[in-house]
């Protein structure tokens, strides 16, 4: 008798593909600076769906403020995190401590879709904290 046979199981891993194209209300559920395993530092962004047919979704980006090799991925990280300083009203971070700031905040994102994942394309309207933080998983 076996632990486990793999092949009396039916189903395969399928994951979830990207998030289809749109403006999705969603709120920042982590923002923290990391480090990459090259020494690099970015930014740990993980944003949840809260509306629709695709509400608890979780989106996962690494925004890279400086990268001595990534020119685009550096651009990319600094829109983004520039259009979410601007939906909360801050003008400027003092340090990495500052980002606890965007947790709990809601706002419109506007997703893209490249190489089968997801990418922001831009972020809009008024930041408002989450009605009911309760309404949305961790």
């Amino acid at each position: 008798m076996s632990y486990f046979d793999a092949s009396e199981v039916e189903e395969k891993l399928g994951g979830y593909g990207p998030i289809p194209r749109g403006v999705y209300s969603m709120c920042v559920e982590e923002c923290v600076e990391n480090e990459d395993k090259h020494g690099n530092p970015y930014i740990k962004l993980m944003m949840t769906v809260t509306e629709g047919p695709h509400r608890n979704r979780k989106l996962f980006n690494n925004l890279y403020l400086n990268h001595p090799e990534w020119e685009g991925a550096v651009k990319n990280g600094r829109a983004t995190l520039k259009a979410l300083c601007e939906v909360i009203g801050l003008k400027t971070l003092r340090g990495p401590r500052d980002l606890a700031n965007f947790i709990g905040m809601e706002c419109d994102v506007d997703l893209g879709v490249y190489k089968d994942k997801n990418i922001i394309n831009g972020i809009k309207g008024k930041a408002v904290p989450v009605k009911n933080m309760d309404d949305v998983p961790l």
